[in-house]
């Protein structure tokens, strides 16, 4: 049975900072990271399976995190992917974005390039309305959603626990050399 060929497979997905083109197996992510980005990313990773189990590539264009849940998810079908997954960080992979970088099998950074780390965290403004006994639920969650990023990242890339805690305490960036120094990277790029 022969294979009905596309007219075009590029589109962009609505209510999420990405990009797909489904022919080339290209993902690419900017911006922040939000649950419309995890399911349109889901729909796309599985579509590209269904059709070959060849490479697929992820660009991150700027990654400015996110929702880390949707990372922690985004993260997760990444690692379980049947087909080879290059994740290249072209400008920036800030906070969920270094998580999903973190899960492809392989990991290239450019040379102009930088990681960074940032806490998962709520900001409550004047005008936010909320029961005080709410606040140490929240601040529990966000306790665990950290706890569970540090321990991809440890699964990932072998670093000690009070290691990668302290890059996220002190929001640290990190450059490429420093990186592949770390095992956050497998490459270095032009």
């Amino acid at each position: 049975m022969k294979k009905r060929e596309r007219k075009s497979t590029f589109r962009v997905v609505r209510g999420a900072d990405m990009t797909v083109d489904i022919n080339k197996r290209v993902i690419v992510m900017f911006g922040e990271i939000s649950p419309a980005t995890g399911i349109a990313f889901q729909k796309a990773l599985l579509k590209m399976q269904d059709e070959s189990l060849e490479g697929i590539t992820v660009r991150i264009r700027q990654g400015n995190g996110g929702c880390v849940i949707s990372s922690m998810m985004i993260y997760g079908l990444l690692r379980a992917c049947f087909a080879p997954t290059i994740c290249i960080v072209e400008e920036y992979a800030y906070s969920g974005s270094l998580l999903v970088f973190q899960g492809a099998l392989r990991r290239i950074i450019k040379k102009e390039a930088y990681l960074g780390f940032h806490w998962a965290n709520v900001e409550f403004t004047e005008n936010t309305q909320y029961d005080i006994r709410d606040v140490g639920k929240i601040f529990d969650c966000l306790l665990k959603m950290n706890e569970g990023m540090y321990k991809m990242m440890r699964e990932r890339t072998g670093l000690p626990m009070d290691k990668i805690k302290a890059f996220f305490a002190a929001e640290a960036t990190i450059s490429p050399a420093k990186a592949l120094k770390l095992s956050l990277v497998d490459e270095i790029i032009e």
